[in-house]
């Protein structure tokens, strides 16, 4: 199991999913409140995965996909097919993030340099489910020497 190298890129890709909890995907200044009684200064606000319930989800679920990707390795097609869902909810999380710093106003904020920490984990979904189809390819051709 530790010896296939999609095992790496998907405990890569769980790893840099539990830091994205922490670390900042976009950062500025948002006005809190848009009632007129209550009259507050605008604060300096950071996006990260724990700023809302769906960013929430979607990172721990992602993560945990990964993980659980990892033990599928007898069963190649599953694994596969679950590291393609987590290819496509990581996807979907840089969306979140994006449609999340949509509420800044323009020229108010800026995209955080951890936020390539976010960008990455499709990538790494990607080899993952490369190597996992190479494995597949390579047991196939084995079987019809035999």
């Amino acid at each position: 199991m530790i010896q296939r190298i999609q095992t790496i890129w998907l405990l890569l890709a769980a790893t840099l999913s539990f830091v994205s909890l922490q670390t900042s995907f976009f950062s500025g200044i948002k006005p809190l409140a848009n009632d007129t009684a209550v009259q507050s200064e605008p604060a300096f606000t950071q996006i990260t995965g724990m700023t809302n319930w769906m960013l929430l989800a979607t990172t721990v679920v992602m993560a945990l996909i990964a993980l659980i990707s990892i033990f599928l390795y007898k069963n190649r097609p599953t694994q596969m097919r679950v590291a393609l869902v987590g290819l496509l909810l990581s996807v979907g999380l840089i969306f979140l993030y994006y449609r999340e710093s949509r509420q800044f106003p323009a020229g108010q904020g800026t995209m955080d340099l951890s936020a390539l920490v976010v960008m990455f984990i499709p990538f790494l979904f990607f080899l993952a489910i490369r190597g996992i189809y190479k494995d597949e390819h390579l047991v196939k051709s084995v079987n019809r020497l035999r």
